[in-house]
């Protein structure tokens, strides 16, 4: 697997609720992992997980640590370990992920932060709020340093138990070929 500079970056800046400080390192257990982060050797997290954030494997989604490449060849390798289960402990599997070499240009960005409230300003179908100076998440082309416009919401279809998911979904597509 190579590495790839990611070309998007994803601030989360959203509030904190009171008395929450956000994530620490003890979120989770830790575990080793031996992967290249610009020179830096991973010693927390859960081996093929993102591991922004230590108790949730496959958030940020979607993220340029799940597309692998090989030669030519480049595709989706979710972790098996990181996958959501239903109801009844069945994992969801990642071998038909594989078959597509990138995430969409449409993708919606899912993430989870211990402590974070939707912004009072949060509009479904307004990005307005995410181009103003004081926005309190960003979406940024890294190499254009473009904002993307963008607006956020809880996910309705995920738990909304202590850490909601947060679906941040860009009013405008991606830019092809960055991760």
């Amino acid at each position: 697997m190579s590495l790839r500079v990611p070309h998007l970056v994803f601030v989360p800046l959203v509030a904190c609720a009171p008395g929450t400080d956000g994530p620490s390192d003890t979120d989770t257990d830790a575990g080793p992992r031996a992967a290249d982060n610009f020179g830096v050797e991973e010693t927390l997290g859960v081996p093929g997980c993102d591991n922004l954030l230590l108790a949730d494997c496959l958030y940020p989604y979607p993220s340029g640590a799940y597309v692998a490449s090989e030669g030519d060849r480049t595709w989706l390798a979710l972790p098996p370990e990181g996958m959501p289960t239903t109801a009844g402990g069945v994992s969801f599997r990642t071998d038909t992920m594989e078959a597509f070499s990138a995430f969409g240009a449409a993708s919606p960005v899912l993430f989870r932060w211990p402590g974070a409230v939707l912004p009072d300003d949060a509009t479904v179908f307004d990005p307005s709020p995410s181009l103003r100076d004081d926005a309190r998440t960003v979406l940024i082309d890294a190499t254009t340093g473009a904002r993307i416009p963008h607006w956020v919401e809880t996910d309705h279809l995920a738990d909304r138990g202590e850490h909601p998911v947060f679906t941040l979904r860009p009013s405008v597509p991606l830019p092809r070929g960055t991760e």
